[in-house]
């Protein structure tokens, strides 16, 4: 056994299950995150880098070192799109509907170093709840590795802290977002694409709210919160802990 992961896809009902990147060019380690392309041929996903150590916050559900790849769901085509720089991060990347627009969260090392044993955990000795922004690219899948995208801006909706993107819905970007750099308090909140307009549609003060989405006419709402319980809070509880609200 290793700590290596690959991306999988299946048919709803659990059969045909099979590897996308196994056999692909994209590198071994953490892989992925995969989010899917409009035209249902595509994937693209998060993969560690060469600067990666393997570790913590280099998994994929931190994306620090880690690239940002896409690949068709037979395996071919695998080309890079985004390459980070020495402990950037690319988590949670999400076309529009149309596929004309990419986004993703992206954390840039802050340069404040933690104090005392914490120094030790953070990445670089830095605070992972901290120096994280929203990036839109637009999308050309015509093109060829990293040229696919243009036009890169970012966006910080609601000042520093932690931001994780959902979706693109409607010309709208869900995400949440942990003010100030605390950890494992967030709420769900939508901003225009180009960074106006920001709402919150939860209000859990105090519990952690991620991972939001519409259905697809827009008139429900799903999301993965903490608030089942209001003793939930870190580090004495878990992930697993979290519940699954509509």
């Amino acid at each position: 056994r290793n700590r290596d992961t690959e991306v999988f896809v299946m048919n709803p009902d659990g059969s045909n299950k099979r590897c996308v990147t196994c056999d692909s060019s994209i590198p071994k380690g953490f892989v992925g995150q995969p989010a899917w392309y409009p035209d249902g041929q595509h994937l693209i996903v998060q993969a560690e880098n060469s600067n990666s150590r393997h570790g913590l916050f280099n998994h994929m559900s931190w994306g620090i070192d880690n690239d940002l790849w896409i690949v068709k769901v037979d395996g071919t085509g695998a080309q890079r799109i985004f390459a980070t720089q020495a402990g950037q991060a690319a988590l949670h990347p999400h076309f529009s509907e149309d596929g004309r627009t990419l986004i993703f969260a992206e954390r840039e090392p802050t340069g404040h170093k933690l104090r005392g044993l914490a120094r030790l955990i953070g990445p670089g000795g830095e605070n992972p709840w901290d120096g994280w922004r929203i990036h839109i690219a637009d999308f050309d899948i015509s093109k060829s590795g990293t040229a696919m995208l243009s036009h890169d801006r970012t966006i910080q909706p609601n000042g520093g802290g932690f931001y994780e993107t959902h979706e693109v819905h409607d010309g709208q970007i869900v995400y949440s977002h942990t003010d100030s750099g605390r950890p494992y308090v967030a709420n769900v909140y939508t901003v225009k694409l180009d960074g106006s307009g920001e709402r919150s549609l939860t209000h859990g003060d105090g519990t952690w709210n991620e991972h939001g989405s519409y259905s697809p006419d827009g008139k429900r709402f799903t999301f993965m919160s903490s608030r089942f319980d209001s003793s939930w809070h870190y580090p004495g509880s878990k992930a697993k802990d979290l519940r699954t609200e509509l």
